[in-house]
Order: C-alpha cells, then sequence, then structure tokens
C-alpha cells in the first residue's frame, strides 16, 4: 500500500522534519510539496494525493481557505505551530493534528492512526461493492 502523500508547509525547518519524518515509512510516498495556500490548491487538485499534511499559517490563503477550495478531498493532517485552529481541523474530518515542534514518536503515533483510517475506508469501500 503506497499512500501518496504532499505536504505543504511554509516553513524549510519544518518541511525538512515532516519529509525526513515520512521517510521512515516507506508506504507513505511524498509526490510533492507547496510553500503556499494557492499552490497547494493546484497540486492537491492536478496529483490528487490521498494524504496531505498541512500547514494551516501559509502565505497567500490559509490552509482553511486551501480545504475549501480544493475540489479533490485527500485525508488530512494539520501541522500547525497554534492550538487555536483544533476544532476547525476537525470540522474538515482531519485524522489527526500535530502541534509544533513535533517529534519522530508523536509523528510515527500520526501515521499510524493514518494508515488505520485508510485501511478501514478501504474495507469499506470493498464491503460496499460487494452488496
Amino acid at each position: 500500500m503506497n499512500v501518496r502523500t504532499l505536504v505543504i508547509e511554509d516553513e524549510p525547518l519544518a518541511l525538512r522534519t515532516l519529509t525526513d519524518f515520512a521517510k521512515e515509512f516507506a508506504w507513505l510516498e511524498i509526490i510533492g510539496t507547496a510553500s503556499d495556500g494557492l499552490s497547494a490548491v493546484r497540486l492537491i487538485d492536478e496529483l490528487q494525493p490521498q494524504l496531505i499534511f498541512l500547514d494551516v499559517q501559509i502565505p497567500e490563503i490559509t490552509g482553511l481557505e486551501v480545504l475549501r477550495r480544493i475540489k479533490y478531498q485527500p485525508f488530512i493532517v494539520f501541522t500547525t505551530a497554534f492550538d487555536d485552529y483544533a476544532m476547525t481541523a476537525f470540522e474538515f474530518e482531519a485524522i489527526d493534528y500535530l502541534q509544533k515542534p513535533f517529534g519522530l514518536e508523536r509523528f510515527r503515533q500520526t501515521v499510524e492512526r493514518v494508515e488505520r483510517r485508510i485501511k478501514t475506508v478501504s474495507v469499506q469501500s470493498v464491503q460496499g461493492n460487494n452488496e
């Protein structure tokens, strides 16, 4: 199972941390990155990743506005230094909310949650097709 993943992050250190941590999980396939909201909207709709790691405060438009504008709906993990957006994140059905700074162990917990959610959705899709 490869999960096509897009990382949307404007801080170079945070971007590097996310992509380095993702390399620990062979099934997470980073297919691109974006450092601003308008690029994020374009890439999400073009590349159709299964998963996005999304910073809330990014240039051009916020991560929340990105989610309002996209046509394609991936699984979402928010990454932000602020806890103010947690409730809103779950209104968008986010899988998790990584508050910066986070370490590899917290990232691992998130990835395990992502894996469970994707497997659950896949099983439900197969069962739905068999009915």
